[in-house]
């Protein structure tokens, strides 16, 4: 049986940040999800409406890890220079 237990491991809110985590998350295996998600919103959905609404608007990036990976992800995210 595969665990599918998912730990949030980190929230950013620009789209570099996200890339960079992205790039380093990859560049080790580990495998991720993100949920973007308005900052005012209560229930973690962000509807973007268009492109300009992207760029606009504050949205947080959240990275999930499967939680038997968090310490790895945690190790390799701090040696790639990104803050926890």
């Amino acid at each position: 049986m595969v665990s599918c237990k998912r730990t949030a491991l980190l929230t950013v809110s620009s789209l570099e940040e996200q890339a960079k985590v992205r790039t380093i998350l990859d560049q080790n295996d580990i495998s991720y999800t993100v949920s973007a998600r308005h900052e005012q919103d209560c229930y973690g959905l962000f509807p973007v409406v268009d492109t300009q609404d992207l760029l606009t608007q504050s949205i947080q990036y959240v990275f999930y890890v499967p939680t038997k990976e968090t310490q790895k992800a945690i190790s390799v995210l701090q040696k790639g220079g990104v803050g926890l």
